[in-house]
């Protein structure tokens, strides 16, 4: 049995890192590997036992407050022995786990790439070159995301691959979530997940809701996840009197029920490595309009449009009625699986390949 330690540098919890995490480790045979996870003492305790049911958590210091005491918890960790280090993250600051990884003598230390931006351009700069070399295995969860992080050097794409199965629409749960949210059959559910946090440009989201708002009265806005910049977000619906019309669903642990009350879904990321949910919402079925920095990796099926997000909301919300009007006899039954596994993101299979990646 290999021991693996899987770090994610910016803390186990809800956003799209984790959720990748999970996807992978729970559809591999945990018989053959003992997984132990570093996580923040902030941790939510529903990711704590989500992670006691995959392995072992090791409490320590959050990496963000206080990098010096974080490195040294993972330097007593890894005092333990592992055979292979998995750390995730978004730039050459995994540079640190990397070199604590060596020092403890890990036979295999493998760094994934989850982003095509970090909040630490100048340190990513001076940093990724070292950690390139020092490294065993080098992942990326798109072809562009890789590129950036790691230049001409080889790596492998390992795509944020789903359970499909979870995905597939359902008529039947359609009914129950559009009338615990308070849906009326006639209203058309635009919808959205994504952590209010900058990246996922919610404010340029509500500008388009806006614009669509003024021409369609029955339309309504489902938003999904919490975070930082949620308020400002309620303030800005606020001011434009559309708190009628707009649902916050918080964090919730049945994001895979939640698309099926969606008409249509909007993702105006001004960043992403793959984007998850832009893959989720069309096992689903839906039509999905997303900014352009949404990899065309993700592109499994014929109901993914794309607009960029220097263009005016008034654009994006005409793209929207375009796409509504010009396929209303797309069938929202069609299921989507085949689409997405001949586009290697079923988890199923994807699984082994990160299996093979640790045996090897």
């Amino acid at each position: 049995m290999k021991k693996i330690l899987i770090i994610n540098t910016i803390g186990m919890g809800y956003e799209g890192i984790s959720t990748v995490i999970f996807n992978y480790l729970e559809h591999m045979d945990r018989n053959d590997f003992d997984f132990h996870f570093p996580i923040f003492q902030d941790t939510n305790t529903e990711i704590i036992s989500k992670i006691r049911s995959l392995g072992v958590p090791h409490m320590i210091s959050n990496r963000k407050q206080n990098l010096i005491n974080y490195l040294l918890s993972i330097n007593e960790i890894l005092k333990e022995g592992y055979d292979v280090v998995h750390i995730h993250g978004n730039s050459g600051t995994m540079l640190f786990e990397v070199l604590i990884s060596k020092i403890n003598r890990v036979k295999k230390i493998i760094v994934h790439c989850h982003n095509t931006k970090t909040d630490h351009p100048f340190l990513n700069a001076i940093l990724k070159k070292p950690m390139i070399y020092f490294s065993d295995e080098l992942l990326a969860c798109s072809k562009i995301s890789g590129d950036w992080l790691y230049g001409n050097h080889p790596y492998i794409v390992l795509k944020n691959a789903i359970n499909i199965k979870k995905f597939i629409y359902n008529a039947e749960k359609r009914k129950i979530i559009r009338e615990s949210f308070g849906f009326k059959s006639e209203d058309f559910v635009i919808g959205h997940v994504g952590h209010f946090t900058k990246q996922k440009n919610h404010t340029f989201l509500i500008d388009i809701f806006s614009e669509i708002h003024k021409q369609k009265g029955n339309v309504k806005l489902l938003l999904v996840s919490d975070g930082p910049l949620e308020k400002a977000i309620r303030d800005k619906i606020d001011y434009l009197n559309l708190s009628k019309y707009v649902v916050f669903a918080g964090r919730r642990n049945d994001v895979c029920d939640i698309y099926n009350a969606m008409d249509f879904f909007i993702i105006p990321s001004l960043w992403e490595g793959l984007s998850l949910v832009t893959l989720e919402a069309q096992t689903n079925g839906l039509q999905v309009l997303a900014s352009k920095a949404i990899p065309e990796e993700v592109k499994c099926t014929n109901k993914i449009y794309y607009a960029s997000v220097d263009e005016n909301p008034k654009i994006w919300a005409e793209k929207f009625f375009e796409i509504i009007s010009s396929n209303k006899a797309d069938s929202r039954f069609e299921k989507m699986d085949n689409y997405i596994k001949n586009n290697n993101f079923d988890i199923e299979l994807e699984s082994d390949k990160l299996k093979s990646i640790y045996n090897n």
